[in-house]
């Protein structure tokens, strides 16, 4: 899976998005870092140490489901222009 730290990714990204949107993709990023650590440790200290990767797999899952149609979009943007 392609990840923020994948540098083919990085790249791509950052040449096709403009500075002021990748600053603020970038602080989105740190951002969730600097908040999601401190909650996963309460996650893991309160219901064990798979408890972080469980809430990240089923937040991802609903944040996909809620997003769905909007992929859909995304992906036939190129085609309606």
């Amino acid at each position: 899976m392609a990840t923020d730290s994948d540098p083919a990714v990085s790249v791509c990204f950052m040449v096709s998005i403009d500075d002021q949107s990748l600053g603020a993709y970038r602080v989105a990023i740190v951002g969730g870092l600097v908040i999601g650590a401190p909650i996963g440790g309460l996650l893991a200290r309160a219901f064990g140490i798979t408890a972080p990767f469980w809430f990240g797999f089923f937040g991802s899952a609903i944040l996909v489901a809620l997003l769905w149609r909007q992929f859909l979009h995304i992906a036939h943007a190129a085609e309606t222009t």
